[in-house]
């Protein structure tokens, strides 16, 4: 219910949110259950090969990140 609560609060601000995912994050199962959104949007990045851990030290992610903020 922590989540289902989280995610409509998001869906309901006007504050634009993103998402780092990977295909093969072991901790989070499915991997689309950390979609904000039921499809994939230009605030989501998805990674075939990355580790849970992997995400936070990532040049990938890191790039993308400097990009939003950018933005």
């Amino acid at each position: 219910s922590f989540l289902q609560n989280l995610v409509a609060r998001i869906k309901k601000s006007n504050v634009p949110y993103y998402s780092i995912l990977s295909k093969m994050d072991n901790m989070v199962i499915p991997w689309r259950s950390g979609l904000i959104y039921d499809d994939v949007s230009e605030n989501d990045m998805v990674l075939e090969d990355h580790g849970h851990l992997r995400l936070l030290i990532s040049p990938v992610v890191i790039e993308q990140v400097y990009q939003w903020i950018k933005q």
